[in-house]
């Protein structure tokens, strides 16, 4: 109870020092530096959180940015994806810094704009990326043809949810479910109750 209580005001300790850094991005001097970082890092962590459909807990990480590094670590589990993505969003990233830093009154916040480019891009993208490679995974088992779930749906209604797959596929007797952590696809067990994704996919058309 006792360390609850203290871990509790810990937080509020620094969610109140976050807000006081986040309000000096005004001033010069190193606050100012420190203030335009701290609201860029907060503006970054908002967005996310809509993007993956969870905007409350964006808001509460974004008071306190520091939490987002148990987001970061959970994603290291889909790092080829992440490869995958940022290759594609690349050109876009490099454009919006370009752009940022060509107007002055938007070279203080390039790094952020860049970085955002970035998270709306890999949103727009993901769904032909995340296609391409459950084709080509596929093929490897002589599928053709199978059904998934959007990519922005997969971001923000598939986590975490056993009966809503990311993909299906049939493979003889076998169901077949995808996998962004293996980014291939896995037996699913005997009688595990699914529901299959709407949009259907033939590859190779």
């Amino acid at each position: 109870m006792i360390l609850m209580l203290l871990s509790l005001a810990g937080l509020c300790l620094g969610i109140f020092g976050w807000l006081w850094l986040c309000a000096g991005f005004r001033r010069g001097g190193w606050r100012g530096t420190a203030g335009l970082v701290a609201l860029q890092l907060s503006g970054l962590c908002l967005a996310y959180g809509v993007l993956r459909g969870q905007p409350m807990a964006g808001l509460f990480t974004a008071m306190f940015p520091p939490l987002a590094v148990v987001q970061a670590m959970a994603l290291a589990e889909f790092r080829e994806m992440a490869m995958l993505l940022a290759h594609k969003v690349a050109p876009w990233v490099v454009a919006v810094l370009l752009l940022a830093l060509a107007l002055r009154p938007l070279r203080v916040w390039a790094p952020g704009l860049a970085v955002l480019g970035a998270l709306v891009g890999g949103a727009v993208v993901g769904d032909g990326v995340a296609e391409e490679a459950m084709c080509q995974a596929a093929a490897k088992r002589g599928i053709s043809a199978f059904s998934r779930t959007g990519f922005s749906d997969s971001l923000t209604r598939a986590w975490g949810s056993p009966s809503t797959l990311h993909g299906l596929a049939d493979a003889g007797e076998a169901q077949l479910g995808w996998s962004y952590r293996l980014m291939d696809w896995y037996a699913l067990p005997e009688g595990q109750t699914v529901n299959r994704p709407d949009l259907v996919v033939a590859c190779g058309r």
